[in-house]
C-alpha cells in the first residue's frame, strides 16, 4: 500500500496548486472508481476502505476549486500512476471476489431489502451472497441490528479468510451498543472471545449474562427464537461456561469449583457439572471430595 499511498498523497498536493476542466473530469472518473472498490469484500477489504479515503479527499480538493491552470506534464503522469494503481486494486479485487465465489447479485434499494434477501441465501445454505447481502444491508444502515447479528453469526461459520473470531466480536459490540444486556449476543460474543483465547472478556461476558438476569434486565430477544427465558437455565449455563474457562484455560480451581457448584444448586441433575468439579477437586489435592463428586449419579425424572 506505500506506493499507492505516495501516488494519493502526490495527487492531492497537485490538488492544491490547481486544476481546471480536467480535475473535474478525472473526478468524476475517480468517484465511479470509489463505487467499484466499494463492492469488494475481504481479505483487501481493508485495501479498499483505505484507497476510497483517498479516492474521496482527492475528489473533495478537486471538486473546491473552480477555476485553475491546467495540470502540468508532470503533475498529468502523477495522475495517469494514480489510474494506474486504481486499475491494478480493481483486477485484485476481481480475481479476490472470483476466488471466494462471489456472484454478482441486482442492487436493491433499501437495508431491509438487502437482509431479506440474506434470510433467503441463509435458508439455501448460500453464505458467501448472504455475506455479501449483510454487508449491503450494514452498508446503508449501520443501525440495523438484525443485520449486525445475523452477520457476526455467520463471520463464526465462515473459513477463518472470510470471517473469525475478530470480526463477530465487533459486531456482536455494536449490536451491544444498540440493545445492551442481550443475552444471544453477550453469549455469541463470549463464546468468540474465548475461541481467540481472549479470556478475561469472556468471563466478562459471561458474568454480565449473569447479573442481566439476576437483575431483570435481561434481553431474551435472539436466545430460541425469544422464547426461553428460563432464568435458572440461562444463569446455570453462563456459570458452566465461565467454570470451564477457569478449569481449563485459566487454571483456577477454586473459581471453577464455585462456579460449578452454582450450577448444581440451579440444576441437580447435571452429571458434567459433578464430573468437572471432580475433577477440579482432584488437581487442588482435595480427592475425598473429588470421588464423592465423581460417585454421583444424578437422577433425571
Amino acid at each position: 500500500m506505500t506506493t499507492i499511498q505516495k501516488a494519493f498523497i502526490t495527487a492531492a498536493l497537485v490538488a492544491t496548486v490547481g486544476a481546471g476542466i480536467f480535475e473535474a473530469h478525472q473526478a468524476a472518473q475517480l468517484r465511479a472508481q470509489n463505487q467499484i472498490l466499494q463492492q469488494q469484500q475481504t481479505p483487501l477489504a481493508a485495501q479498499i476502505r483505505q484507497l476510497q479515503a483517498y479516492n474521496e479527499s482527492l475528489s473533495n480538493r478537486l471538486a473546491e476549486i473552480g477555476e485553475a491552470k491546467k495540470l502540468s506534464e508532470a503533475q498529468f503522469n502523477e495522475l495517469l500512476k494514480l489510474r494506474g494503481a486504481v486499475g491494478v486494486m480493481r483486477i485484485q479485487l476481481d480475481d479476490s471476489k472470483k476466488a471466494n465465489g462471489i456472484v454478482e447479485q441486482p442492487s436493491l434499494p433499501t437495508a431491509q431489502a438487502y437482509l431479506k434477501r440474506a434470510y433467503e441465501h441463509d435458508a439455501k445454505r448460500e453464505y458467501e451472497a448472504e455475506l455479501d447481502d449483510l454487508n449491503h444491508a450494514i452498508e446503508l444502515d449501520s443501525t440495523l441490528a438484525k443485520a449486525l447479528w445475523e452477520r457476526a453469526g455467520l463471520y463464526l461459520r465462515l473459513p477463518a479468510n472470510r470471517g473469525g473470531e475478530k470480526e463477530a466480536i465487533a459486531d456482536y459490540s455494536h449490536y451491544l451498543d444498540l440493545k445492551p444486556n442481550d443475552v444471544g449476543s453477550l453469549l455469541g460474543r463470549a463464546d468468540a472471545y474465548e475461541k481467540s483465547r481472549e479470556y478475561d472478556e469472556s468471563i466478562a461476558d459471561y458474568t454480565a449474562v449473569i447479573e442481566s438476569v439476576n437483575q431483570n434486565s435481561a434481553d431474551f430477544s435472539n436466545v430460541s427464537g425469544g422464547n426461553n427465558t428460563d432464568k435458572s437455565y440461562w444463569i446455570a449455563n453462563a456459570y458452566t461456561m465461565r467454570a470451564q474457562i477457569y478449569k481449563n484455560d485459566k487454571h483456577d480451581y477454586s473459581s471453577a469449583i464455585a462456579d460449578y457448584s452454582a450450577t448444581i444448586q440451579l440444576n441437580p441433575i447435571s452429571p458434567s457439572a459433578y464430573r468437572s468439579r471432580g475433577e477440579c477437586y482432584e488437581a487442588i489435592g482435595e480427592t475425598a471430595k473429588a470421588q464423592q463428586d465423581f460417585a454421583i449419579e444424578p437422577k433425571r425424572n
